[in-house]
C-alpha cells in the first residue's frame, strides 16, 4: 500500500513538474514577445511576427560591468534589452571610458554590424544586471526582406541614434559647463522624462560620474553645477532622481 502510494505520488510529481515547466515557457515567451514589441523598430509587426521572432532569438543574461559586446569584434548579432540598462562606449588614446549613449529597456544595439557586416564600432557593457534579446544576422536580414514597415522603422530609428550621437558631439565642444549639463538633462527628459504634478521627474539616473563622463566634464563640475541648478529652484534632487521643478524656465536658459 505504502509502494503504491509512493508511486502514485511520484506520478503526481512529473506531471506537476512538466505543467510548472510549460507555464514558464509560455511566461517567458511572452516576456520576450512584450521586450520586442516595446522596442521601436519591432513596433509595426503583427503578434504573429513578433511571436516567431521570440522562438528563432534567445534571451541571455548579463552580469553589472560585463561586456556584452566588445568594440573591434565581428558582429552577427543584435541585442534587445528585456531588463537592465547598458552604457555604449569607446576607450580614447589615454585608455579612458568615454561614453556615447545610456540604452534602457526596449532600446536595441548592435544592428549596424548586421548591416555593414563591419566589426562593433563601440563596447556594449551592463550598467546592472541586465538580460538581452539576441537576434542573429540571418534571422534579421529575412525580416528585412519581408517586412516593409519594419524597414522604415528601423531606417528611422538608425536616424534618431546618429541625431542623439550629433547632439553628445556637440555637447562636447561646448565650452560652458552649464550649458553642458543643461543640455545632458535635456536629453534625459527627452528620453525618460516622466511628466508629475506639472513636474518632470527623471527616476534612477545613471551614476553622475558617468552622465558627467558623457559631457565630457570632470564630477566635481558637475556636481556644482546641479547643485547650483537646485539653489536657483530650477531641480530638486534626492539619490539619482532629478526633479525638474520649473520645466518652461530650465528650456529656456542657455541651449547649446
Amino acid at each position: 500500500m505504502i509502494q503504491n502510494s509512493t508511486i502514485v505520488f511520484g506520478i503526481f510529481l512529473k506531471i506537476f513538474k512538466i505543467e510548472i515547466n510549460t507555464k514558464m515557457q509560455i511566461f517567458n515567451k511572452q516576456n520576450t514577445i512584450n521586450a520586442i514589441k516595446s522596442t521601436y523598430i519591432f513596433s509595426s509587426l503583427s503578434n504573429e511576427d513578433l511571436s516567431k521572432i521570440a522562438e528563432i532569438g534567445k534571451i541571455k543574461f548579463f552580469a553589472k560591468n560585463e561586456p556584452i559586446v566588445k568594440e573591434g569584434e565581428s558582429g552577427n548579432s543584435m541585442f534587445i534589452i528585456s531588463s537592465g540598462k547598458v552604457k555604449v562606449v569607446r576607450i580614447d588614446e589615454q585608455d579612458n571610458e568615454v561614453i556615447f549613449s545610456l540604452l534602457y529597456k526596449g532600446d536595441a544595439f548592435g544592428e549596424l554590424s548586421l548591416i555593414d557586416g563591419l566589426s562593433r564600432s563601440a563596447s556594449c557593457i551592463a550598467m546592472e544586471d541586465t538580460s538581452v534579446f539576441i537576434l542573429l544576422r540571418d534571422n534579421f536580414l529575412n525580416i528585412i526582406q519581408n517586412n516593409y514597415n519594419f524597414t522604415i522603422d528601423l531606417l528611422s530609428s538608425l536616424s534618431q541614434k546618429l541625431r542623439k550621437a550629433d547632439f553628445i558631439i556637440k555637447n562636447l565642444s561646448t565650452k560652458s559647463a552649464e550649458k553642458k549639463v543643461h543640455n545632458m538633462l535635456c536629453m534625459f527628459i527627452e528620453d525618460i522624462g516622466i511628466v508629475y504634478q506639472k513636474k518632470i521627474r527623471l527616476n534612477d539616473l545613471p551614476m553622475f560620474g558617468d552622465i558627467a563622463n558623457m559631457a565630457g566634464i570632470a564630477r566635481e563640475t558637475f556636481s556644482r553645477v546641479l547643485h547650483q541648478m537646485e539653489k536657483d529652484g530650477l531641480i530638486s534632487i534626492i539619490g539619482r532622481t532629478i526633479t525638474i521643478e520649473n520645466y518652461d524656465k530650465f528650456i529656456n536658459e542657455t541651449k547649446l
